[in-house]
């Protein structure tokens, strides 16, 4: 079958390649259940083009990396933006748990 791959940071997050009602397409979902999809004859993921299943608006952007270094670098980048700007929100309770979630990466 095709590789299953888990998010960085949440684990019960998978992304697949799947083929479903004699098409294929990628699907993205949490605990069992698929939230997103894109149909595609690509063998490899699309960043952008998912549509809502179970999941909630906005749709994902999925970016794949060589290794888990890169991933987690862009991960804490991502985030460490965020807590900027909830720093300057003054909502600084929320930005020091987004700092946590930097912190948490398995590789910085």
């Amino acid at each position: 079958g095709a590789s299953i791959f888990r998010h960085i940071a949440s684990r019960d997050k998978l992304l697949a390649r799947e083929q479903f009602r004699g098409r294929h397409g990628w699907a993205l979902g949490s605990s069992g259940l698929v939230q997103y999809g894109v149909r595609t004859d690509d063998t490899e993921c699309p960043k952008i083009g998912w549509r809502a299943c179970k999941g909630v608006e906005p749709t994902p952007t999925v970016e794949g990396f060589a290794c888990l270094a890169d991933a987690c670098q862009c991960m804490s980048r991502v985030w460490c933006n965020e807590a900027e700007s909830l720093v300057n929100q003054q909502r600084f309770k929320h930005a020091a748990e987004v700092y946590n979630w930097v912190l948490s990466l398995p590789i910085l």
